[in-house]
């Protein structure tokens, strides 16, 4: 899991990103396939849903990569690196209902990398798998023993690992985590989604308060990139530059910051477990 800091800046090529995520997935900028989670009723027609009755589609899907070789080739490498360790043994089935790789790279403002995979079984329960790598902290130096005996040397030990400074964290995700994921991924909403979408937004009209048609990002905001994969559904790609109102954005987002249980949440599931019959 160890590889080269990417504290490479991203500001020149994350809107060209989100146009290869869309190119490299027919029909990733319009609607996606029906989630399996809650409601199976039909979606509402898209003009319906609120947060994207204002999307300028047209001019979504005419956006084209300028570069999409080039582009390809940065984007895969960073969705790579959301993966499970082959070593780790817990991990999804090949029946989990949803599986979520998320990955929130580097930027010019924070060194913190995360990665995390997050799943729900078919019993219904959520699991994940998360590294947060700090590249901006440096390797606190050795500290030399007190006292020597004589004629011995010391010698400060290797450099630990990326890996060894910040291990992995896997388990039960938190309960709180879990309803947040089982809210976004139930959103009927969600089958009309961009899988990418760049800053700036194409709207059809202008948003209260500002005069264009179009919605940017704000300066230093959070890219975040991804893979959604549902039982019997092909894996979905997903880039989005920046904190956007999409349930499939906010899946990414809790993935990427999976926690376990509250000690809190253990103590009450410890009771549970011991009251079963």
């Amino acid at each position: 899991m160890n590889s080269p800091s990417p504290a490479r800046p991203l500001i020149g090529w994350i809107m060209a990103l989100s146009l290869v995520a869309q190119a490299m997935v027919p029909g990733l900028a319009g609607a996606q396939s029906v989630p399996q989670a809650g409601d199976r009723a039909a979606p509402p027609p898209r003009d319906r849903c609120v947060r994207l009755a204002n999307i300028d589609w047209r001019r979504l899907e005419r956006q084209t990569p300028a570069n999409e070789a080039d582009d390809a080739a940065r984007l895969q490498p960073y969705l790579a690196r959301a993966m499970i360790p082959a070593e780790a043994t817990l991990r999804p089935s090949a029946e989990a209902d949803i599986v979520i790789r998320a990955y929130i790279p580097t930027h010019r403002y924070y060194q913190t990398e995360s990665r995390a995979v997050v799943w729900r079984e078919p019993d219904g329960e959520w699991w994940f798998w998360r590294q947060q790598l700090d590249w901006g902290a440096p390797e606190p130096p050795p500290i030399p023993p007190n006292a020597l005996a004589p004629g011995e040397t010391w010698r400060p030990p290797p450099p630990r690992t990326m890996d060894e400074r910040f291990p992995p964290a896997s388990g039960r995700l938190s309960a709180v985590q879990a309803s947040a994921l089982e809210t976004a991924w139930s959103d009927r909403c969600r089958v009309w989604e961009p899988g990418a979408a760049g800053s700036p937004l194409p709207l059809r009209r202008p948003e209260p308060g500002d005069s264009r048609r179009e919605r940017w990002c704000p300066h230093g905001a959070t890219p975040i990139m991804g893979e959604i994969t549902e039982r019997g559904r092909p894996a979905r790609l997903h880039f989005y530059p920046c904190d956007m109102d999409f349930s499939s954005r906010i899946l990414l987002s809790v993935a990427a910051s999976a926690t376990g249980p509250s000690d809190a949440e253990t103590r009450v599931m410890e009771r549970l477990e011991a009251a079963a019959p």
